[in-house]
């Protein structure tokens, strides 16, 4: 059953196919490199800012049911480098330590601004899940109410977001200013 429902619906998975040779490609070819030349030359560019900016554009797609990125597609080739090139902006290359919580710090803003934004839009799985589930328990609830109780989870991800990035910019500044890596 599992596999004529698999073959019935193999177009489902032609963007993995196609995507992990196209990302394959690009960084090939240097993306990292040129991605990361890019965001070095912005003056007030963090690699808290940077990441907090993209988990709050990751959280306004989700918020309308789109998808601009992911890990494969958006944190591993793009926005992990850049906050690293900020990050080691005229030094020595970052501690392995610092480099870790950097690229940490980057794909938790992916599953952040994915996860908390995603109860937002009514027309997607989760919200039809609470509300099955809801009412399976016997708590009547619309839709349209579960996606505004959404809104204060999703604002607050972000401030919390911006509060972390900032403690992580500290951090860089902090090692910077001392050579020595940070816990």
């Amino acid at each position: 059953l599992l596999g004529s429902f698999f073959v019935e619906n193999r177009f489902m998975s032609l963007p993995v196919v196609l995507l992990l040779p196209a990302i394959g490609l690009l960084e090939r070819f240097g993306l990292q490199e040129r991605a990361a030349g890019l965001i070095s030359g912005v003056s007030h560019a963090t690699a808290g800012r940077v990441m907090w900016v993209y988990q709050a554009l990751r959280q306004a797609g989700s918020m309308v049911g789109l998808t601009i990125g992911g890990h494969a597609a958006m944190v591993r080739p793009l926005v992990a480098p850049m906050a690293e090139a900020l990050a080691q902006t005229g030094r020595a290359p970052l501690p392995r330590q610092l480099s870790h919580r950097i690229r940490a710090h980057a794909a938790a803003a992916e599953n952040w601004g994915n996860f908390f934004a995603d109860d937002i839009l009514v027309a997607i799985g989760p919200v039809l899940l609470m509300k099955g589930v809801l009412e399976s328990a016997g708590v009547s609830v619309g839709v349209v109410e579960l996606g505004l109780w959404g809104l204060p989870t999703a604002a607050m991800a972000l401030v919390l977001a911006a509060w972390r990035f900032r403690l992580l910019d500290r951090d860089i500044a902090r090692w910077r200013a001392s050579g020595s890596p940070t816990e």
